[in-house]
């Protein structure tokens, strides 16, 4: 009987790993040490041997021997040779390209003549270089810079982006108490390799499992002005009250950027879309955060790569995109110096498992006659806004009675909708800041324990120990909005164990092809999916168990 857990494609680099062999998710947490998670679903995981993660793994001491006997110690079948000689390959050109930058001029240096050939031959490239100065050095303009290292990471080849922007020296010390330790883990990462590439890195975990916290400890640890950038003012409000909650350093020290002229202070954060219009301005930073980094690789946000800072970080729950160039974080800011898999934090008690459950609502026949008939640029459509969900949620809501639920809307329209039938307090846009806090503040301290919100609107909040989601209404395809609502799930703790995501989903619908696309990419992070029919939750009412 073979026991070892993983599998090697003859023809390919992609690592298959056996879900039922790896019970601790030991092998599973030390292969991503360098190879590229694929997908997870349920039994099967699919990881891949690409170059940069070779080269990343270099880069963190990691020898190829080393790589070569793990792998054939845990694979069921023969590693090739061929295969070995490329695992060499690709982890010997680490550190055999570097930028540096003389007079306004960008020079790539390169350890070998080779090398520089095969570059000159790259169409995009050759037509940027202004000169040859050696046989293995390549000049061209410093605003070529982030185009030259896309291209060249497109073509396997990776490079060393030195930049000497000190910023000035921050007092800070956090008064939280120890990190947990994968959080330190991600940390020691970051602050051990980053010089390795220049002084940028990526660091990925899922939702809800304390990046702002590891990003507070390495501002503590490398005690350098930094400007943090995030994707939206929620965000900036919930970085703000981190700082102030979770460090020494007083409300006179942080400056949110709104637009130009906003005076810096050693902790200075701004939104992408703010920070991009205004980059020229931006100067003295010693650290630049890049949060939920998943939003960088666009032609407006990619303006943020030309800040000056000794050190870069980006932090994600995902890289994931609609158009594919998540990656393009690891080009433009550096390697991936740590990630924490979900399974592993379910493993290690610091999450717990999430059921999700797709619940597949039949139109009532008035309303399918007016889907029918709809118009395409409708914001909202009769699909989104199908009354039977209205009952769905009721009969959850009292199988789950007992628990704390959200109940999440994409479109307001559908929160405005059920929301009185469902007789649960309103957590909404229109409140009042005071009023807002007050909700949140009943929700965290046990006296309310159900809320109804748009799933915008909390995604930078802190709701503790949610049990149950029931999500009326989906961002079309987004996986991202969905990952983000089953990070308000995962945290462990106050004797909590399991938690469910009830997704409402119109049967037949452009609402059910939408959703079909979430769930399989949910399902390829690890994530267990259940279909149940409208039909079948009617007839069993509250005794249905999930």
């Amino acid at each position: 009987m073979m026991t070892k857990p993983l599998v090697i494609h003859p023809n390919s680099r992609n690592i298959f790993l056996l879900e039922s062999l790896d019970k601790n998710y030991e092998v599973s947490q030390q292969l991503i040490e360098y190879a590229d998670l694929i997908q997870a679903p349920e039994q099967v995981h699919t990881y891949n041997l690409t170059p940069y993660a070779l080269w990343t793994a270099k880069a963190k001491k990691i020898g190829a021997e080393e790589v070569i006997i793990f792998l054939e110690r845990n694979l069921q079948n023969v590693l090739s040779e061929s295969l070995k000689e490329a695992i060499k390959k690709d982890m010997g050109h680490f550190g055999s390209l570097e930028f540096s930058i003389d007079e306004e001029k960008l020079i790539l240096k390169s350890k070998t003549e080779e090398l520089v050939i095969r570059i000159k031959e790259i169409d995009g490239i050759k037509g940027m270089i202004l000169h040859t100065p050696s046989p293995t050095s390549l000049v061209f303009k410093l605003r070529y810079r982030k185009e030259i290292k896309k291209i060249l990471f497109e073509h396997n080849l990776f490079v060393k982006d030195i930049i000497c922007e000190f910023g000035k020296e921050l007092d800070i010390k956090c008064t939280f108490s120890e990190l947990l330790d994968y959080q330190a883990a991600a940390v020691n990462a970051y602050l051990a390799y980053n010089h390795q590439a220049g002084g940028g890195g990526t660091i990925i975990m899922p939702p809800n499992s304390g990046k702002i916290i590891v990003g507070l400890k390495i501002i503590e640890e490398l005690k350098t002005s930094t400007l943090v950038i995030v994707e939206d003012k929620y965000k900036v409000d919930k970085w703000k009250n981190e700082i102030m909650e979770k460090t020494d350093l007083s409300a006179s020290n942080i400056a949110i950027f709104d637009q130009g002229g906003t005076p810096l202070k050693p902790i200075t954060i701004g939104t992408y879309n703010n920070i991009s219009a205004h980059v020229d301005q931006l100067k003295g930073f010693g650290l630049v955060i890049y949060d939920d980094a998943h939003n960088l690789p666009t032609p407006i946000h990619e303006k943020t790569v030309d800040l000056q800072a000794k050190n870069k970080l980006a932090l994600a729950s995902t890289l994931a995109r609609s158009d594919g160039n998540g990656n393009l974080v690891l080009a433009l800011i550096g390697p991936k110096w740590y990630e924490v898999l979900y399974p592993t934090l379910v493993n290690r008690h610091h999450q717990v498992p999430v059921k999700c459950v797709e619940v597949k609502i039949p139109l009532p026949d008035d309303e399918w006659k007016d889907y029918l008939q709809r118009d395409i640029q409708r914001k909202v459509n009769p699909d989104t806004l199908n009354s039977n969900k209205s009952i769905v949620a009721s009969i959850l809501l009292k199988k789950e009675i007992t628990k704390r639920v959200l109940i999440v809307s994409y479109f307001k329209e559908a929160i405005s909708k059920f929301s009185d039938s469902l007789d649960v307090e309103r957590l909404t846009s229109k409140l009042n800041e005071e009023n807002r806090q007050r909700l949140i503040e009943s929700f965290n301290n046990k006296e309310i324990d159900k809320l109804v919100t748009p799933s915008k609107l909390i995604e930078n909040m802190t709701l503790n120990m949610v049990d149950v989601i029931i999500a009326l209404s989906h961002q079309h395809g987004s996986e991202r909005e969905e990952y983000l609502r089953l990070g308000k799930l995962l945290p462990a703790g106050d004797g909590k164990n399991e938690a469910v995501l009830y997704s409402l989903v119109s049967k037949n619908t452009d609402e059910e092809r939408y959703y079909a696309k979430r769930r399989r990419k949910l399902i390829n992070y690890g994530f267990h999916y259940k279909i149940l029919l409208y039909q079948s939750l009617i007839e069993k009412g509250e005794f249905y168990e999930s």
